[in-house]
Formats: structure tokens, sequence, C-alpha cells
């Protein structure tokens, strides 16, 4: 408890004292008192530290308009109480644009509050008396604020460089669903999960001398390098959203047989879907935890588990769910080894190799992927004990290395070696997808797997963005419904719609992400959260629009 007490100013307001007998507001006129706070902030979203009786929070609100929320932080739950006691503080809280909190409960607060699409800005900002009295408990909410920030940071950049590609992806790869049943993994093979890292190049000889006691799980980079060395893998994994992910699957045209399951997120790039369907591939797909793929069931496509992003652990994911015993995982660095990103036969090589001039060699080409961020020295073995040559790590690769390690913590595999172990068992896993011919077969390739696909006619996935009709599937009916019962919110005054309630409606979930690529695109702090929503509800109504004519 931080609070003595209260004194009556000369204007009648009731101003809170510290233990130390300093009051913490003005003892002659408090209301009104901004402490410097209004010219400090803008509009966004707000943590103020230090709430006593309230009079500069009040004068802050008045000074704030568009899309803004304040956040008011007490030191302790006995000071929040006592603030809370005097009547004007219950009704300045009692905004919808306003809440309060301990520093003990201020993460769960912060992660319950804040969406960073939602606000333009974000501030901090003390008052300086509550400040000058717990110096060391405003220093506390500013370095966990900074930490916290750049978690936050993190997720909002890909949300704002993606978010236009999902969109547009999920709907386009929405005409390819169907049902696969895949076969678990057999009692005695370990899943191999091929990642891209240079160590590859070392230890894809393991893979080749023991072929046949592994059942191979590729990620999409790796697939190049493991054909180029004969190695057709069972399963592909991709997630990655971007055209150029495309380029990975090139060497399929020229591989033997179409023994291999591709497996691509519905966020995927919808290229790669088809040109593999065109070529024969069984092609499965996935569901992401973007929103707007909750309006597929999960038994029609289950759910791959991706971490911070990284398609290293939706291929784990995948082994895991066809019951993995053992996962073995191959090149995942998440280190630079040896001067280079990759390991031989990615697409990069052929890539760089072909636009490569006497100005401009492939090892520059890779200097220049690689120093993009700041990097660090780091171990000289992977998680997995393969040797790295002079390796360097990144913030990035730090944290799919963090999250991969986190994924096998809570499904229950340990680190046994050079491999993760879990003797738990896990049932046959039901994918959506869509077969060439859309019959149900039994494919000799995937070990008397039968691969069921429902109906859809052929000709549905004619045109640049194919749309799911409501005479197509459910998933079109359920889209045309949700676009039909939010329409009333987007006919509403921007005025009277506060990004307060926006970010509270789960309807609207399914476009956050696109509004975070737009707040960015923009570059404009000025536009509304609710423009960003109603500029993401028009163009989805495009694609709806334009085919179901």
């Amino acid at each position: 408890m931080i609070y003595s007490g209260t004194i009556v100013s000369k204007n009648g307001d009731s101003v809170p004292v510290f233990t130390d007998g300093k009051p913490m507001h003005s003892k002659y006129r408090p209301t009104g008192e901004s402490s410097g706070l209004s010219e400090e902030c803008r509009d966004g979203f707000i943590v103020c530290a230090g709430i006593g009786g309230a009079f500069h929070i009040e004068t802050l609100l008045s000074s704030l308009h568009g899309d803004f929320f304040v956040l008011a932080v007490e030191a302790d739950r006995e000071s929040l109480d006592f603030s809370l006691s005097i009547p004007r503080v219950r009704r300045i809280f009692d905004s919808c644009n306003a809440d309060c909190c301990t520093v003990d409960e201020l993460e769960s607060k912060l992660s319950e509050l804040y969406l960073p699409v939602a606000y333009p800005s974000f501030s901090f900002v003390a008052h300086r008396a509550w400040e000058s009295h717990v110096p060391e408990t405003c220093r506390r909410i500013r370095d966990f604020l900074e930490s916290k920030l750049a978690e936050f940071s993190s997720d909002f950049s890909v949300q704002s460089h993606f978010g236009k590609i999902w969109q547009r992806n999920i709907i386009e790869n929405a005409i390819h669903s169907g049902r696969f049943l895949l076969p678990t993994v057999q009692d005695g093979k370990t899943a191999a999960v091929i990642a891209a890292g240079p160590s590859l190049d070392v230890s894809i000889g393991e893979i080749m001398a023991r072929r046949d006691s592994f059942v191979v799980f590729s990620t999409d980079t790796a697939y190049g390098a493991l054909v180029s060395r004969g190695i057709e893998p069972e399963y592909v994994v991709s997630i990655d959203g971007q055209f150029v992910s495309s380029s990975h699957f090139l060497p399929a045209g020229d591989a033997v047989g179409k023994s291999t399951a591709f497996v691509f997120d519905m966020c995927a790039n919808p290229t790669a879907v088809r040109m593999l369907r065109e070529n024969g591939f069984t092609v499965l797909l996935s569901k992401s935890r973007h929103p707007l793929c909750s309006f597929i069931p999960d038994d029609a496509l289950p759910v791959l588990e991706s971490g911070s992003g990284t398609v290293t652990i939706a291929a784990c994911d995948l082994a895991r769910l066809l019951g993995a015993k053992t996962i073995r995982v191959f090149g995942a660095d998440f280190a630079y080894s040896g001067g280079k990103p990759y390991c031989r036969g990615t697409y990069l090589d052929a890539g760089f190799m072909k636009s490569a001039t006497r100005l401009s060699n492939p090892e520059t080409a890779h200097s220049s992927l690689m120093f993009r961020t700041e990097l660090e020295s780091c171990e000289g073995t992977n998680v997995f004990g393969d040797a790295l040559e002079n390796p360097k790590s990144s913030s990035v690769l730090c944290g799919y290395r963090k999250t991969l390690l986190e994924w096998a913590e809570r499904h229950g595999y340990s680190l046994e070696g050079h491999a993760f172990v879990n003797m738990r068992n896990s049932p046959d896993l039901k994918f959506s997808g869509k077969t060439s011919d859309s019959r149900e077969i039994e494919s000799p390739e995937h070990n008397g797997c039968y691969v069921k696909s429902r109906g859809m006619d052929e000709g549905s996935s004619d045109g640049p963005y194919p749309f799911i009709s409501p005479s197509e599937s459910n998933y079109g009916i359920k889209i045309a419904q949700w676009m039909a019962s939010i329409s009333p919110i987007f006919k509403e005054s921007a005025q009277l719609v506060q990004a307060s309630v926006l970010k509270e409606n789960t309807d609207l979930y399914p476009f956050f992400p696109y509004a975070a690529w737009l707040r960015k695109s923009l570059g404009n702090n000025k536009t509304s959260f609710f423009e960003l929503l109603k500029l993401a509800y028009t163009q989805l109504s495009r694609y709806t629009d334009s085919y179901e004519k």
C-alpha cells in the first residue's frame, strides 16, 4: 500500500496522500490536472503508471479522440482498491476506453486488451509524483513493456507482411477440399523431418544409408535437395504463402514416381497446389489458426502447429499426428553455417546462379540474404548434435529454435541423443485435399492408404481468384452467411464504432490479419480501425460477388 489516506483540496476534491505524507495531486485545484500527460500522448494505446485520484487520467481521456485506450496501473492490489474506493475514480473507469490493474496483473491485462492493429501507436506515461514515490516499481513497468512490446512487434510484423496474401490464398485454396486417410508411421520406423540448414549436406548421408528405416517428412525448402540426391520423401509440408515458394516444387516434374504426398497449409501458395495437382501428385490441405479458417470444421481440415511460423515445426507436428514415436530432425540448424543460409540443392542455388554476374556472384547473394538482420555467434552444433562451421544466428532463428523445443515438450517428446522420443500412440489423421481424378483410390505407393475426395467440379478451379459459392460447399455457405451477418456493422458511422468495441467482436477476427497489412501499407496512422476493417470486408466481398454470379 503506497497511500496513507486522503486530504480535501481547496475546491473540495479528495486527494490521495502517499505514505511519506506528500499528496499525489494539487492541494488547491486537482481537477483538470494533467501532470504533462496530455502533452506527451497521442491517440493509440496508452499505459499510464499511477492512478491515485485519477485527475490526470480524466484529463487525458478528455484530450484523446479516434482509436484510443488507456490502461492505468497501480502499484499493488491494496493501492488499487484504495483508489477505486473514491467514487469519482470508479466513474472514470466505467468508460469503455479505460481500464485499470496492478503491476502484477499488467501482463494478463495487456494480452487481453492490446491489439496492435486496432491502435495507431503505443505509449507509456507515468504520473510524475507517483514515479518519484515508487521509482523501482515504475522502472519495473518500463522494463516489462519493453520486452512485451518486442513480442507484439514480431507478431504484428508477420501479420502486416502476409495479411493480404493469407486472405487471398485461403479463398483460392478452399476449392481443393476433400477427405484423406493417411497411414500412421509404422512401429520400428523413425520419422525423419528434413529442414534445409547447411548441416544437411553432411547428415543427408545417414538418410541415404538407412532410407528404409525412415518415413521422410520434408519441409518445402529441403524438397529440391532431397530429389537431387535421389530421395523421394513420403510427405512434403509447406506453409509459406509467397509466390516464390512455388519454386521449391519445380523438381517435382522430374521426380521418379508420384509417391510423395504434399501437405499445404490453407494459407500456402495456391500456384504450387495447382502445379502439383496437374502433375498428378496427391495434394492435401491442413488449416492454420488464421481466423478465416475457423469456418472449416476440424474434422474436415485438421490443424498443424507451426510455432512462431516455421515449417519445420509443422512437419514435426504432421509426424506426431501420424503416430511417430521417434522423430529425427535433420538440417534444423536455426543458424547460418559455413557462410551459407541453406544446404546444396535448394531453389536458391539455381536462382542465384542464373542471375550471377562478375560483380554479383552467388556468394554475394547468399551474404545479402544472411546479413539482412544483426547476427551473433552461436553454438558449434545444432539441437540434434550436427556440427556447424563458424555458425551465426539471429533473434528470429533463435526464436524458431525455442518454439521447436517448446513444441516437443508440450507434446511429450524428450530429446534423447539426436532425436525426439515419445512413447504415446496417435490415431490415423484425416486430411482434406483433392486428387487429380476426384475418385476414391487405393494407392500402393502409400502402403494401402485410402484417399477419398469429396466431390467438387474440376471446373470450379477456373479463374484467378476462385471463390466457393454456396452451391459448391458448406465452407462457401458459411462464408456467405458470415458476410451477410456482419454487413450491418459497416453501415455504421465510423465515429460511432470504436476500436475498443470492434476488437471484442469475434465475428470480425477473420479481417484482423488483412487489416494489419493495410495499416502498414497505407502508412497513415490517422486511418481508423473501423476503416481498415471496412476495406478488408470490401476486398473479400469482391471475391464473393465475382464468383457467385
